[in-house]
């Protein structure tokens, strides 16, 4: 846990909770014995929205 603490990850997901916005990211969520905890997992447990990058590229259009 101590090094999900040290990055940012933890600081999006508070300004996205705090501010109402949405979490982008590339990780998937991991069964819960993980030791290390994933982005989605977290937002889920904090009630904070959250989507995948390939989802934000079709939410945009971008075509690559």
């Amino acid at each position: 846990m101590g090094d999900f603490l040290a990055k940012a990850d933890c600081w999006i997901i508070a300004h996205a909770k705090a501010k109402g916005g949405t979490v982008v990211t590339r990780e998937s969520k991991v069964d819960k014995t993980s030791q290390t905890p994933k982005v989605p997992n977290v937002c889920e447990k904090f009630d904070v929205p959250f989507i995948e990058t390939k989802e934000l590229l079709k939410l945009l259009k971008f075509k690559l």
